[in-house]
């Protein structure tokens, strides 16, 4: 088909909308960034800086990581409430400049970072990366010649190589003399470290994204692709392999890019249902959403022989969608081929990419199999598009993009009451919204109703069998039901990493550990760079008694996402589990996973093992003073109560946490620290409420 109207021009005004250096800033500091921005401006020079601050919601994905990915210079603005705040968009700004400035070259200068208070650099939460560089005050934003004429030098194609690793030259312009350079090699004590307030297991549900829904960055918002330390042999990729990247926005409408991660999604999950195709999980693919794809090391990377790349451009109901599939052992396009088609036969292109993929692959199908790859879920085009846009917020680990999720795939169930993967979809959000910052309890009635309705609308819908089993064993503890609607999950898609990681999760929440592992293991060999897989590879190896392969997937995990952080820092707890008291405490000080404004209830663990009850006890009562504005696990306000001799305490908390259909209760029977209450009548009469639906050939 001829192009249509509008869609090249698309692609030079996303291209004049590239900033040369980008501002990141905190709410409370948008004055003094303002300062800075129109001096910046007032000197020719371009900026970045958006008054009305177009962070979260869907201008997040197109608008901000494409202004960090395109800038020449990154300026984060630290100050006193940058420092007092663990969370918000600034901090994924933040982490989003780092991994972009580990791909850069060594001798390129790209973090800017200025202080605008009396913040000292020992105060300060930063990266550690920002530590590297050269900072600069500038006190509530106003700017000095010297610092315009900086950045103007740093923006200049005849610059200085490396202008700000190290110490600068004395005349190097805009240097403040009195600002003293933090040493290169100094590993900051008061690095920050989101600790998300999530619940594991309900989180790495999200990852179930071989077949519809998924979770990426939970974001947990941005991992980094890591560059394995021996990455695969190319000549030992299998051949019958693939990897399903993101596939880039090109429409004027940043706001599109939703459409992009939708479609890649939905042919990634036709893929995977192919017998004799490795297809990488999408946890793993999409890491390499915000990077210049280097096809031979991704490859290498996920051991895949081929990478599925495209971009998607949209105007009004017309798109054109561009995809080529690359052979990772030399770099080389084995095939390609543009589409322009109605935003309406969405299902049917994705059908007719995934099956030209597959015969580009020469995949052979049974006569068993079905021609058609792709599912039609609805045939209401607008149903569709609003369980699009509802899927992408779903990823997102803030309440308001969940609960906006819930509002869209609502809408779109009302456009189409039996589009069953919109059912699942809302039965997969009550997941992260239950535990994470609702009581589970209270939304198990809707979140169950939702998934029993995709499931008998779809009985071949694997994910939907797959938050049911979830829900039965969590929450309603119905072990024999969870296990008939898991093994249907399993009969559908085995080769899924996330149906191997729910039959792992399943195991661990029937108390057997080697099986748990096992799954595990499998789900790690389709998804390597999913970070939950290893981090839930701790809990099997605790369970075990394992401590060097609890502290191996602790520090894996933090080589896939070194931001990673689920209650606690995973090495934290590896360290807490075995009985590693001072390397717990002295890691939560480097790591900043522990101070006392972090809700770190595994270092509170610590510190009552190493005597100093008091620090223990001060974060347990701002664990329990949050409680009593938000939800808060129970479980994990049990363990600071059993670390600290407090029986009745851990008693009363557990009770509560069962209450709350907690999902953390789930896995007390293998944490250390609830073996003091083993032979207490209370807890003992709590299991076997617990546990009354195990039969005994379940039991371990």
């Amino acid at each position: 088909m001829p192009n249509e109207p509008g869609l090249d021009g698309d692609l030079s005004a996303a291209a004049s909308r590239q900033r040369a250096v980008f501002l990141s800033y905190t709410s409370e500091d948008s004055e003094a960034a303002g300062r800075i921005c129109e001096s910046l401006r007032a000197a020719g020079i371009e900026a970045w800086f958006d008054q009305s601050e177009l962070r979260g919601g869907d201008a997040w994905d197109a608008a901000i990581r494409q202004q960090i990915k395109d800038c020449t210079l990154f300026v984060p603005v630290i100050s006193g409430n940058s420092r007092a705040r663990a969370e918000g968009y600034f901090r994924l700004e933040w982490k989003l400049a780092v991994d972009r400035s580990h791909l850069m070259a060594a001798d390129r200068a790209f973090l800017v970072p200025v202080v605008i208070d009396g913040t000292t650099d020992s105060e300060a939460r930063v990266p550690d990366k920002f530590r590297e560089v050269q900072w600069t005050r500038l006190p509530s934003g106003e700017t000095t010649p010297a610092f315009v004429e900086r950045v103007r030098h740093l923006l200049s194609a005849d610059g200085p190589g490396s202008p700000v690793r190290g110490q600068p030259p004395a005349s190097a312009p805009g240097i403040d003399p009195a600002y003293k350079q933090p040493s290169a090699n100094w590993r900051a004590s008061s690095l920050w470290r989101p600790v998300l307030v999530i619940a594991a297991v309900a989180v790495a549900v999200g990852y179930f994204a071989v077949n519809e829904l998924v979770l990426s960055h939970r974001e947990v918002v941005g991992a980094k692709p890591v560059i394995a330390a021996n990455p695969n042999d190319p000549r030992t990729l299998p051949d019958k392999s693939v990897a399903v990247l993101p596939f880039v926005n090109l429409s004027a409408d940043s706001n599109d890019t939703y459409l992009g991660d939708g479609i890649s999604g939905e042919i990634l999950s036709a893929l995977s249902k192919l017998p004799n195709l490795k297809v990488i999980g999408r946890a793993s693919s999409f890491q390499f959403r915000d990077h210049d794809v280097d096809a031979v090391k991704v490859g290498r990377l996920l051991n895949v022989r081929s990478l599925l790349t495209g971009t998607v451009q949209r105007s009004g109901d017309k798109l054109r969608i561009s995809v080529e599939l690359i052979d990772t052992s030399n770099g080389v396009q084995s095939w390609s081929e543009h589409y322009d088609r109605a935003f309406g036969n969405l299902f049917a292109l994705e059908d007719d990419i995934s099956s030209a993929v597959r015969t580009a692959l020469a995949v052979k199908l049974s006569t068993a199999e079905s021609r058609s790859l792709v599912h039609v879920g609805t045939d209401n085009p607008h149903a569709h598009d609003l369980y699009l846009r509802a899927k992408e917020l779903s990823y997102r680990s803030d309440e308001s993009s969940l609960n906006q999720a819930v509002t869209l795939f609502n809408q779109a169930i009302a456009e189409d009451p039996n589009y069953a993967a919109a059912w699942a979809g809302l039965a997969y959000t009550y997941l992260f919204l239950a535990d994470a910052y609702r009581a589970p309890v209270e939304l198990l009635p809707v979140m169950k109703a939702a998934a029993e309705k995709g499931v008998a609308l779809d009985p071949e819908l694997a994910e939907a069998h797959a938050y049911m089993s979830f829900i039965l064993i969590t929450y309603q503890r119905d072990f024999a039901l969870a296990e008939r609607e898991l093994e249907k999950a399993v009969a559908l898609n085995p080769r899924s990493a996330d149906v191997q990681f729910f039959v792992g999760i399943e195991s661990i929440m029937k108390k057997q550990a080697a099986p748990a592992q096992s799954a595990f293991q499998m789900a790690e060999k389709i998804d390597p760079l999913n970070p939950f897989v290893p981090f839930v590879e701790i809990w099997a190896a605790v369970a075990l008694g394992d401590s060097a392969t609890a502290l191996k997937k602790a520090k894996q995990t933090l080589e896939i996402d070194p931001a990673f952080s689920y209650f606690t820092d995973p090495l934290v707890y590896a360290y807490g589990s075995f009985d590693r008291w001072q390397d717990c405490v002295a890691r939560s000080k480097v790591e900043q996973a522990g101070t006392e404004g972090d809700l770190n209830y595994k270092v509170a663990v610590c510190y009552a093992h190493l005597g100093d009850k008091e620090h223990a006890r001060r974060i347990l009562r701002q664990i329990e003073a949050a409680a009593q504005t938000r939800y808060v696990d129970h479980a994990i306000i049990a363990e600071i109560y059993a670390a600290l001799g407090e029986k009745d305490g851990a008693i009363t908390a557990l009770e509560q946490a069962y209450v709350d259909r907690s999902q953390p209760l789930m896995v007390v029977w293998l944490v250390p620290e609830f073996k003091a209450l083993h032979d207490d009548k209370r807890y003992r009469a709590l299991m076997e409420r617990m546990y009354a639906g195990l039969t005994p050939t379940d039991a371990p």
